[in-house]
Formats: structure tokens, sequence, C-alpha cells
């Protein structure tokens, strides 16, 4: 204990003239009365006493110093010093619910150890958030029953853990209080929790750090590359051992068994066709952290894109890229044989004017204003072909680069080489330019038209070497998906821990039914909203092991403590001092009405 003002000490002294006021009382008068002659024995002893009985026995001198000793004591401005969670009343936790939570140690898993500890650090009012791949604030200075029911009903997400966001927000809303973080301390991704911890000592708040990690088996599916034909799987055996693993691959009621002996700490690679629909993988042998030995395919049911190339040509480039392709289903017509123009893209290339039948311009406009999509492939004497171009034409020039003007999927990563013939044009209004040349002359455009649209491809395959790329089929492929808008396989299939905004809606999750306009991905498993199916899985690696060393253990039992950074924090006694000499006048007041004084 501390004094701010030890000089209020001397008002001690006012006690001097209140005993010595006490000493003085008037002097009886003596008298001789024979009947009590027998008690003048002992009056030498009573003298002695009678000082100290006056004290002792007057109930209103003990109340009076004691008075005006607390007046001194208070007077001195007592304090006592210490850190802010020397006095602080409230909690706030910091529950680790990411997947690798889940890994069972013993009968126990490490949530579960978490959440048992947790209930024994309900002191004031208390904050809970869980930390998964984002902080959730679940509780925000609740009681002790809210505390332990929201605590009883957590649980841990199948998603990675930013453990230091989560510290950063409790460093947010921490005034007066503890800080209890619980963890096995193997941050996936976010903030580094050095930082984080220095943030909430800055603010003078003490931090308990509860680590539950430990050695753990486990073998799991750490990445998955899902394509519209093939996909590939890669396990990986974290132990210090070899391990016998069996890959169970279902769909539809039936299933597919893949059997590997992966050497310690090493990657395992399954090549199998994508299943068409919903397809689990599962990894049969338990191991203690399950949440990584399943993942999640969603594929949309196989529909060629139906495709019409026009041409005159018994053999080309173009055509031998259109039958490569898996995707799309190709149809080849030599004019002036065309039976049937109902194709969701057709694609005019090398046609020879005199064999067109009379109506088939018209026809073509006709499918294009319905919705289908049209390809015109640059040839020599193609103005005089009669159609719509998105494009200007000039004359023909010599040689240039085909440059990419836009950057989208169907130019990304795609080299579309140099040509050495081209028609020098401009783009009509409406046209998007997607390669262009060095003279800015399109190379490649596309515009809307009614409900379709049409795309001029102003490179002559004869005189380009982009058709000897290998870049040259995936960009046709790649085209006809965009134009009849085939849906990206990669869009059925993500990392959990995503957020989609959706219009209100019944959406069907892993955990059951819920209405909502925000979809959060945080457990494995299928995901229905906006008439399609998504899959979720963990597929990371970091989070998958378990078992190895984290921050906490690297810095030796502790993150970071700066001493400096640790606010010190007076608590004044006066307010409590202030209220015993009030108790003490009050008393005194009733003392002297019961005596009869007043």
């Amino acid at each position: 204990m501390n004094f701010d003002n030890p000089l209020g000490w001397y008002a001690l002294l006012a006690l001097i003239p209140l005993v010595i006021l006490y000493l003085r009382r008037p002097k009886s008068v003596d008298e001789t009365v024979p009947s009590l002659m027998f008690f003048m024995k002992r009056a030498g002893m009573g003298k002695r006493n009678l000082m100290f009985r006056r004290f002792v026995r007057d109930l209103l001198f003990l109340i009076q110093v004691l008075t005006f000793a607390a007046l001194a004591f208070a007077l001195a401005a007592p304090y006592i010093e210490g850190n802010k969670t020397f006095f602080a009343q409230d909690t706030i936790l910091v529950i680790d619910a990411s997947a690798s939570s889940q890994t069972m140690q013993g009968s126990m898993s490490r949530f579960d150890r978490e959440i048992s500890e947790a209930k024994s650090h309900l002191k004031g009012k208390v904050s809970i958030i869980s930390a998964e791949n984002m902080p959730v604030l679940v509780l925000e200075k609740g009681g002790r029953q809210s505390a332990l029911q929201i605590l009883s009903s957590m649980q841990p997400a199948d998603t990675t853990s930013d453990i230091g966001e989560a510290m950063l927000l409790a460093a947010d809303l921490v005034e007066k209080g503890n800080v209890v973080v619980l963890s096995d301390f193997i941050y996936t991704e976010g903030q580094d929790p050095l930082i984080a911890q220095r943030a909430i000592t800055s603010k003078g708040a003490e931090i308990e750090l509860v680590d539950v990690s430990g050695e753990a088996d486990n073998t799991g599916i750490i990445d998955l590359v899902v394509g519209r034909h093939t996909s590939k799987v890669k396990l990986k055996n974290f132990n210090k051992k070899e391990k016998e693993v069996t890959l169970l691959i279902s769909n539809q009621g039936k299933g597919t068994k893949y059997k590997r002996t992966i050497p310690a700490r090493s990657v395992e690679i399954i090549d199998f066709e994508t299943p068409a629909g919903l397809t689990k993988l599962t990894i049969e042998e338990k191991d203690d952290f399950m949440g990584d030995n399943q993942a999640f395919i969603s594929s949309p049911q196989n529909r060629k894109v139906k495709t019409l190339l026009v041409t005159n040509r018994e053999k080309s480039y173009l055509k031998t890229a259109l039958l490569s392709s898996p995707d799309i289903g190709l149809s080849v017509y030599n004019p002036p044989v065309i039976p049937s123009l109902d194709f969701d893209v057709i694609i005019i290339n090398e046609i020879n004017p005199k064999f067109l039948v009379p109506g088939f311009f018209s026809d073509i406009r006709d499918k294009v204003s319905e919705g289908a999509a049209l390809v015109i492939t640059a040839q020599d004497n193609m103005k005089s072909l009669g159609f719509d171009l998105p494009v200007e034409l000039n004359s023909t020039k010599g040689a240039s680069r085909a440059k990419t003007k836009i950057v989208n999927q169907l130019t990304k990563d795609i080299d579309f080489g140099v040509v050495s013939k081209y028609y020098t044009a401009e783009a009509k209004a409406g046209a998007i330019t997607l390669v262009e040349a060095d003279d800015f002359s399109p190379l490649i455009a596309i515009r809307e038209q009614d409900k379709g649209a049409v795309v001029y491809y102003g490179l002559f395959d004869d005189y380009s070497d982009f058709k000897t790329l290998t870049s040259y089929p995936i960009f046709w492929n790649t085209l006809m998906g965009f134009l009849t808008q085939t849906e990206n396989i990669n869009d059925y299939n993500t990392k959990t821990g995503r957020l989609y905004s959706v219009n209100e809606q019944k959406v069907k999750t892993p955990g059951g039914v819920l209405e909502t306009n925000k979809v959060f991905l945080d457990r494995a498993g299928f995901y229905e909203f906006d008439k399609r199916t998504i899959a979720a899985s963990l597929l990371n690696e970091k989070e998958s092991d378990v078992s190895k060393t984290n921050i906490l253990s690297e810095k030796g039992g502790q993150l970071f403590i700066d001493e400096e950074l640790r606010e010190k924090q007076k608590e004044e006694l006066q307010r409590f001092i202030v209220t015993f000499i009030l108790l003490m006048v009050l008393l005194e007041i009733l003392y002297i009405k019961r005596r009869g004084d007043i």
C-alpha cells in the first residue's frame, strides 16, 4: 500500500486534545459517610484504573477516536498499485474453433479441452470469440449462465485458423479484463499471434495462453484438383513412419477404392475420372484428426456444346482443335448442304460464297437473334460475304504481333503469337476488342446481337503461328464454353471458409436447412443454394499438420511480454474510508440519541 499524501498522518495529532478533553472531568466533593468507610481500602487502586476504565467503558470516545483516525488515513490518500487486470472483473475468451481443434488426444478432442478449461475462467462479464478462418463474436459482455450455455453449444468448424485476428478483436474489446486464449496455436493464415498479443498487453491487460497442442497420428487429404473430365487428389502421411492408406471414392451408391503405401512425411497423388453429380472421397483408416479424411466433389451433368462448323475445306487446324475437345459436340457441314441450324454455336470458316444457298444469311441472323452464337473466321473476299461483323474491315496488311488487349477468361495465359497477314479494321459501336494488332486493328472482337453474340476471329490460320501453339485448342474450347455460358466446374468446388452473399432463401447445408442471405462454408460437405450444389472441403496442408511445433513452443511457453507496455493503475481507497467515516458519524448520532443527550 502506498500514500499520495503522507503528511495527512499529521491529522492524528487531533487525537491529543480529544484525549485531554476526556481526561478533564469536574472534581467530586469529598464527604465522610460512615456506612462507606469499608471502601476506603480500595481507593488507591480505583484511582490508578480510573483513566483506563473511562476509555474502555465510554463507547462514544471509541467512536470518535476511530472517526479521527479514519480522517487522517483518508488525508494520507492511500492507494494500491497494480496492473489493470489486478482490479479487473471481466473476461474475454478466445476459443480456437478451427479444424485442427477436432484432433483427438486420448478420450477428448482439443476443442473439448478448450471448452472445459474455458468454463473455469468465467469471471465478471464474459465475451467469447470463436477463432476460425475469421473471428466470430458469439457473446459480448454476457453473464455466467449465458456464457455456459454458449460454450456448451459451440462446435468446431472445418476451416483454417486465424488465431491472431481473433486476438486482435479481443484487443479491441478489452477495457478492464483478462484475455484467455485457448488454442493449439497452429495458425495457418492471417495475423501473427506475436503482434496480436502485443496489441493486448499494450492496453495493460493480462493475457493467459492455454496450449492444448500435442502429438497426433494423421494422414489426410491436402489438395483436390477437380477437372471437367479428370481429377487428382493429394494424400499426405504426416507421421514419422510409413502408413497403408485406402481411399474410397463414392458416387451414386457406387465406390472405387485405391490402396497406397505412403512413406513417412510424404505425398501420394491419385488420378481418377471425374464422376458426374455429387462425389465423396474418404480415407477409410481412422486417425487422431478425421477432419481431413474426407473431401467432396460437385460436378454438373456434362452437356456438350452443340457446334456447327460450316466450311468448304476438307482439313483445317480449327476442325482438329474442335474435334479434340470432349466438351464440344461438333457437326461439320459443307455448303451447299446445310440441313439444319439448330446449334448452340455456328462457326463460318473458309466457305465458298458460290455454294451458299439463298436465305442462308437470313437464317443465320434469325438463329443469332434467338440466342445462338456466331463465329466468323478471317478469309479472303471476306467483305463480300455479307455478314454483320463486330468490326469495319479495310484492307489486308502484313506482319504484326497479336497482342492481348483485355485479359479475361478467354485470353488469360494465352499466347496468340504472330500473324503475317490480317485485315486493318475498326471496332463498331458496342464491340469489345480482345486481341489487337500493332496498329490497334481488332484481331478478335465480340459484340452482343439481340439474344446472341457475334465473334470476329481475324487471325488467318494459314498466316499465323497461333495454330501450332498448345494454347490454340484451349482457346477454342474456352470460347465455346463462354459463348454458351457453360459453367466452370471450379465454381462448384471450393475450400471451406468462403462466404457467399445470396438472395434470402432456404439453404441446405451439412448441418441442416436454414433461411439466410449469407452462406458461410464452415463445414465440409455440400451446400445447395441458387439452384446449384457447391462442394466444400478443408484441403489445407498446414491445418492438417496437427503435430507440428506451434509458435508458443518455439517461444519457450510464451509469445511476447513487454513489461514496459503494461499500464499501471492506482486503485484509490478514499471512497471506502469516507464510507467508514459516515458510518461512524451515524453510529455516534444513534448512540447519543439512545443515551438521551439529544
